[in-house]
């Protein structure tokens, strides 16, 4: 944890605070919001301002002296509680780095020309926990600590990351990666998230909710452009219900906004009977099929 001892002559940022400190990444408690910000130097703005009173967590990965520069805190209260307290975590004081208690995950994203109002989800298979992340122009930082220096990231943990776009469309297949020494050393698992809205593959997905009763949306994904309908059958084979979902561009078709929908009701408009039926997804080059219960 590091504070200002004293108050700055121009404001400092996030950024200018890790060229002073020589810090790879620094974290900030956002108190309102009850959850963690962070920032690291690949960042493509300053980040969050920097305040006097206020603990920061800041990553030094060689031990180095560094002062500041400023005038005393006038308000005494304030002054008191911005009291140098530096007790940066140094690869040195570390050895080779097997866990942290303080962590981020950052990185840019590639596809579309503008990501505004995207988020990225990050989640730690081994603890199951779970960061959200705003991303900024093209630039995302997820960031976690334990303010009681517990352990929460380890050498070998799986780090899942997914993309969301506006609307709470998914709009990335599920990504993995692994966390090196290199990484706690540094604090910072750095990704660079590609092909953002483009899947790899086209997939028919499993509708929600499922059971269901009256109406349930059905996901599913384009590899390419093309026309797209879904056809509902019985388990005799009997066509119930054929969705022309006309003419689609390739993308992640999951949130009720873009999926497939279906009302239950057959082509005569009534809602059929409880029971089993088959959902397929049909393109000029794909065809899958799925199965989904209706529960009265």
């Amino acid at each position: 944890m590091l504070s200002l001892p004293l108050a700055s002559p121009k404001p400092m940022t996030a950024k200018s605070l890790a060229g002073i400190a020589g810090a790879t990444m620094v974290i900030a408690l956002d108190a309102e919001n009850q959850r963690f910000t962070g920032w690291t130097p690949s960042a493509p703005n300053n980040g969050f301002t920097i305040e006097g009173g206020q603990g920061y967590i800041v990553n030094v990965p060689q031990t180095r002296n560094f002062a500041f520069v400023g005038s005393r805190w006038t308000n005494q209260t304030e002054a008191a509680a911005a009291a140098p307290d530096i007790t940066p975590l140094t690869r040195e004081d570390r050895g080779v780095a097997q866990e942290a208690w303080a962590f981020v995950i950052s990185g840019h994203l590639e596809g579309p020309p503008t990501f505004d109002g995207y988020q990225v989800i990050v989640r730690n298979l081994r603890t199951n926990s779970r960061i959200t992340a705003l991303v900024e122009g093209n630039y995302f930082a997820a960031a976690t600590a334990d303010v009681a220096r517990r352990s929460i990231v380890k050498v070998g943990d799986s780090i899942e990351l997914r993309v969301i776009g506006p609307g709470g469309n998914y709009e990335s297949q599920t990504l993995s990666f692994r966390v090196t020494p290199e990484h706690l050393a540094n604090a910072v698992l750095s990704v660079n998230l590609d092909n953002i809205g483009k899947p790899r593959q086209n997939q028919l997905l499993q509708n929600y909710p499922n059971p269901f009763n009256p109406e349930t949306w059905i996901p599913y994904q384009l590899s390419q452009d093309s026309p797209v309908s879904v056809s509902i059958y019985d388990t005799t084979g009997k066509l119930i219900r054929s969705l022309s979902l006309g003419f689609q561009s390739a993308g992640f078709y999951n949130s009720r906004e873009r999926a497939a929908y279906w009302d239950g009701r057959n082509a005569l408009g009534e809602r059929v009977a409880s029971g089993i039926y088959f959902y397929q997804l049909t393109t000029p080059s794909f065809q899958q099929t799925r199965r989904l219960v209706i529960l009265k």
